[in-house]
């Protein structure tokens, strides 16, 4: 399930719109970029250094926004750039 590790990259502040390390990647769909976003923001919480929950703020749910529209512009950007690739035009 690619939701998990999703939610662990919008955890650090990156959009989720890749699974695995380079060069070994992979594109997860847009509906589980959505969903991940979805399920922070219905937990609605950070956590500090200590590891202390602290409920978000509007410009945290801002931010979550942004990055989950940078990963689905991501998403579908890089699977139309592979489908020109493969077609060979």
């Amino acid at each position: 399930m690619e939701v998990p590790e999703l939610i662990e990259r919008i955890s650090l502040g990156v959009p989720p719109n890749e699974l695995g390390v380079y060069p070994n990647i992979k594109l997860p769909s847009w509906q589980s970029a959505l969903s991940s976003s979805g399920i922070c923001k219905i937990h609605g919480s950070n956590y500090d250094k200590q590891g202390n929950a602290q409920d978000f703020s509007l410009n945290d749910f801002h931010k979550l926004n942004k990055i989950c529209l940078r990963a689905i512009e991501g998403i579908e950007l890089h699977r139309n750039y592979l489908e020109h690739l493969a077609s060979g035009s």
